[in-house]
């Protein structure tokens, strides 16, 4: 059977031990999921480990970024031969 993809952030923090468990990276402790749901994970999280930021960073896109790298630029001016 194919295992499912970990899509949260909060699988960056734990470690898949064997099916429907996962082990904290940072006490160890062995926690048990309940149908592929990540709510005990984030409980964990929220408890135990408050400090630690569980939020992904937001990636842009290319385009984003090419455009956000280029809004300093001057203008390029085009220069056509007849």
């Amino acid at each position: 059977m194919a295992s499912k993809r970990k899509f949260s952030p909060l699988w960056n923090h734990f470690d898949s031990t064997e099916p429907k468990k996962a082990k904290c990276n940072y006490c160890s402790k062995i926690l048990t999921l309940s149908s592929s749901s990540i709510g005990t994970l984030s409980r964990h999280m929220k408890k135990v480990h408050p400090t630690v930021n569980i939020t992904p960073k937001r990636l842009e896109s290319i385009d984003e970024s090419e455009e956000n790298s280029n809004q300093n630029a001057p203008p390029q001016v085009l220069q056509y031969q007849w």
